[in-house]
């Protein structure tokens, strides 16, 4: 678990959240904001949450670019939890 990010950490994070919500409403129009019951997002304004970042894995099989988000996404957060 996360505690205490600093702003650069929190922003960093937040772009590749970013990009992972603008890659599933480019290539998954039907799993996002909006679209019940498939959105895989959670709520909109939020953070991607732990359910979110699940569903998200299962489209892994398929989508090499999505694949590459959320690898960049665990790096930073790895990154993160070592200067804890």
């Amino acid at each position: 678990m996360i505690k205490d990010l600093t702003y650069e950490q929190s922003v960093t994070l937040s772009k590749v959240e970013d990009k992972v919500k603008q890659h599933i409403k480019d290539n998954y129009p039907d799993k996002y904001y909006g679209q019940k019951p498939s959105n895989i997002l959670g709520r909109f304004g939020h953070g991607l949450s732990k359910t979110s970042w699940s569903k998200l894995s299962k489209l892994l099989k398929n989508d090499e670019v999505l694949e590459g988000f959320i690898k960049e996404y665990n790096h930073e957060l790895s990154l993160i939890n070592g200067q804890l």
